[in-house]
């Protein structure tokens, strides 16, 4: 049995008038469209990206700078970002991580280079953001989007 006051509030329907069965076709339709919604906000915005990517991810006014950043290079383009903020901060995280999976989820022909002070550092990054665009996740908001299997 649907319970009629979980999902269905727009005022301008008579739910009373559907049998339980089309109540259920409803709310998976309405839920099917909410999920279609949020994907495109991951598409277009950095930190819901990393927020629907990870469900743990923290963000802070500081983070909310740099997704903003990160949102506006992804529209315009050909522009330069330094970040300078203390260690421990998510620098690494949301820009080695998750900023080259998201940005190549919207460009998928642009080239991106990993750089690091260490080889290690850059191929641990260059790990983590195939894991991320290997990811079921990933596919949800980049459904195009693959990894090359040579």
């Amino acid at each position: 049995m649907i319970n009629p006051n979980v999902g269905l509030n727009d005022p301008k329907i008579n739910y009373s008038q559907f049998s339980d069965d089309e109540l259920e076709e409803y709310l998976e339709l309405q839920e099917a469209l909410s999920h279609t919604d949020r994907m495109e906000v991951c598409r277009k915005d950095f930190i819901e990206f990393c927020k629907y990517m990870d469900s743990i991810t923290m963000v802070g006014p500081h983070h909310k700078i740099m997704g903003e950043k990160f949102n506006l290079l992804n529209e315009a383009g050909n522009q330069r970002i330094i970040i300078n903020i203390a260690p421990r901060h998510g620098k690494s995280y949301f820009t080695s991580q998750y900023l080259p999976a998201w940005f190549l989820g919207n460009n998928p022909k642009a080239y991106l280079m990993s750089i690091s002070n260490t080889t290690e550092l850059a191929v641990g990054f260059g790990r983590k953001v195939r894991d991320i665009v290997s990811s079921k996740a990933y596919r949800d908001v980049f459904p195009e989007i693959k990894i090359r299997t040579d």
